[in-house]
């Protein structure tokens, strides 16, 4: 099991890039305030069997990733690094590292 690093936000309507905030609430529709949030969103250009605008189920409320993965995708790209934000992540975890933020209104368990 991960710990939690960093909880993000992605609340500028003009970009996914995601922002490190001290904590997020979740509720079923995903992050108030995100850009993803809602259970349901209108269908575009990558949905090609709906009519462009129909709404259809959300399923982008919440990006994990971890701090071993965006090393590895740096090492395989060679870069020095692949920060979770530009990934547009809203929260991060570590395997060996102590809790720094925290995830309010809502259970949040992986393996």
């Amino acid at each position: 099991m991960g710990t939690v690093q960093f909880v993000l936000l992605a609340d500028d309507p003009s970009t996914f890039v995601t922002r490190v905030v001290p904590f997020i609430d979740i509720e079923l529709a995903g992050i108030p305030n995100d850009r993803h949030y809602g259970l349901l969103r209108p269908a575009d250009s990558r949905q090609k069997i709906y009519k462009r605008g129909t709404l259809i189920a959300n399923r982008r409320q919440i990006s994990i990733v971890s701090e071993e993965e965006c090393a590895l995708i740096a090492e395989k790209m060679n870069i020095p690094e692949v920060r979770p934000e530009w990934l547009g992540a809203r929260y991060t975890d570590c395997e060996s590292q102590a809790d720094q933020y925290r995830v309010r209104g809502g259970m949040c368990s992986y393996c």
